[in-house]
């Protein structure tokens, strides 16, 4: 059964069992702000409220399944405060790679990226593979888990080395593969190994595959192309809420950090990496710098550009940052829209469509983008990537993505 409950109830829901005060305190919420939230939730969830302690009476989290603080065995900790733990231990990694990062010189690829004006760069463009989530379908069959997610991962990045032969078969010649990671990456929600209705893998274990598996395609980038420039900027999911953490930080941002880490150390001196500071978007050079792209994940943003609120967010943002052609995700859909005559192109999700998806109708198969960037056309080339199915991935014509740029 699914609930209709909005992110920060849901919030305060994953802290159940515990007192009003622990969850304002673990959220950094006002006592009266938990108590609103908790009322909208018994609205759709019956609470038993039981010395203060509140419940969920649901088939999922019975009172058998969480009893009460007083009955608790001394060495089980609090919901609330293995959250404080599991938040203070990534605060700390995020911390330590800080420092790791600060220690070392930046990578950046030898002789910087490599420009021939008779050539192409190449743009990989992914987003939100929600490695660790777990998806049933209405028959309550898996359809999405860490090793589907691992498959599809590595097939999306086979497909785009497919995509490139073709393109290499047809006489064209490149010279940089910019890898865009779009935020996304892990899901981050439930970080405890006691809550596997939702996902498979805890927060550190999410970590851990990603950069197994986005090292993978790096390397792959690396001996392929004569330079490679990652660009990364987190998402949503995953937020880190320890003390004297920005609100930007995020599991996504350890990834990251990780893999600009891994990538420093390693033998790979034509890779560039870009990381995004504290801000909801990452500014990038192609093209010798004839191009400029901007990427972000796309949660503050609409589904659809059409519609005059979301056109005027999108020219104030093309006349701030000056991109020739932007990226987002979040919705899990592919799409190319237009702002000002820039491309706004939104790439797909390797993960099926949860509630929130089907809530919008806004999900589709395609689920990574790749297009290719020539000195006079930002977009001169496109297909979507889909897992499995690059025999059926099409074009589209050159004519159509550049009218009027």
């Amino acid at each position: 059964m699914s609930y209709n409950l909005t992110p920060a109830q849901r919030s305060v829901y994953e802290l159940l069992p515990a007192t009003t005060a622990e969850v304002a305190d673990e959220l950094g919420i006002s006592e009266s702000t938990v108590r609103d939230h908790l009322r909208a939730i018994n609205a759709e969830i019956p609470l038993v409220n039981r010395d203060g302690v509140r419940y969920p009476a649901t088939e999922l989290r019975t009172l058998e399944s969480h009893p009460t603080n007083y009955n608790r065995p001394a060495n089980h900790a609090s919901k609330s405060a293995q959250s404080k733990a599991a938040n203070a231990h990534l605060g700390e990694l995020n911390d330590r790679l800080v420092r790791l990062l600060n220690q070392s010189l930046p990578a950046i690829a030898d002789g910087g990226l490599e420009y021939n004006p008779s050539n192409e760069d190449v743009v990989i463009h992914r987003s939100d593979d929600h490695i660790g989530a777990v998806v049933e379908d209405e028959f309550g069959n898996v359809v999405f888990n860490k090793d589907i997610a691992a498959e599809r991962i590595r097939s999306v990045t086979d497909s785009v080395m497919n995509l490139i032969d073709r393109e290499e078969k047809a006489d064209r010649k490149f010279d940089t593969a910019h890898l865009l990671l779009g935020g996304d990456t892990v899901t981050g929600e439930n970080i405890y190994s006691h809550q596997p209705h939702e996902i498979d893998l805890t927060l550190d274990e999410q970590i851990d595959l990603a950069c197994e598996l986005y090292l993978e395609q790096i390397r792959r980038l690396s001996a392929r192309f004569p330079s490679v420039q990652v660009v990364c900027q987190p998402g949503n999911h995953g937020e880190l809420r320890a003390n004297g953490m920005s609100q930007m930080a995020n599991a996504d941002q350890i990834v990251y950090m990780m893999l600009d880490l891994l990538v420093r150390e390693s033998d790979m001196e034509n890779v560039t990496f870009i990381r995004s500071g504290p801000t909801g978007f990452v500014n990038f050079e192609m093209r010798n710098g004839k191009h400029r792209g901007h990427l972000r994940h796309g949660q503050n943003c609409s589904a659809h550009i059409g519609t005059p609120s979301a056109q005027n967010k999108w020219r104030g943002w093309q006349m701030q940052h000056q991109y020739d052609v932007a990226y987002r995700g979040h919705y899990h859909e592919f799409k190319l829209e237009h702002v000002m005559n820039r491309p706004v192109l939104m790439s797909g999700s390797i993960c099926p469509p949860g509630e929130y998806e089907e809530s919008l109708s806004v999900w589709s198969e395609p689920a990574a983008t790749i297009h290719g960037v020539t000195d006079e056309y930002s977009l001169a080339w496109l297909y979507p990537v889909q897992f499995g199915h690059e025999q059926h991935s099409k074009t589209v014509d050159t004519e159509l993505l550049t009218a009027g740029l």
